[in-house]
């Protein structure tokens, strides 16, 4: 069964529908239809084919292990949680704004935040490290 979402991005209003088939995801968007494989519950997703141009990692979680990393190039807007502040997995610990859109950044797994290694306003690359779980 697929859903429809709606959101709005400078002014401009956007609609995609998702569909789940057992380890795969399949989102159409503009007349395109991208299929993602989810490789695990924390590890994050990677798309399979469909030629999207940056992997499902845009979405907000991090490739698993004990680094929250950003999911693509921007700016780091806010942040929701502190050093020691404990978290869920799927929890939004950042905020960062990415070609005019905000990005929510989510922790992979249960944890707590052992470090933060940026602070709001600063630049950071795809992949980058952001902060630590213990």
């Amino acid at each position: 069964m697929s859903q429809t979402y709606e959101f709005t991005c400078d002014g401009r209003k956007y609609v995609v529908t998702a569909e789940k088939q057992d380890d795969q995801i399949e989102i159409s968007w503009n007349g395109k239809t991208y299929t993602v494989v989810v490789e695990s519950s924390s590890g994050g997703a990677k798309k399979k084919s469909g030629g999207a141009k940056r992997d499902a990692a845009a979405r907000g979680s991090s490739g698993g292990g004990d680094q929250i990393a950003a999911p693509m190039t921007g700016v780091v807007k806010s942040m929701s949680v502190g050093v020691g502040d404990s978290v869920s997995a799927g929890q939004v610990v950042m905020v960062m704004e990415a070609m005019k859109m905000d990005v929510d950044v989510q922790s992979p797994r249960d944890g707590k935040i052992a470090a933060i290694a940026v602070n709001p306003g600063d630049s950071v690359n795809a992949k980058q490290s952001l902060m630590t779980l213990e």
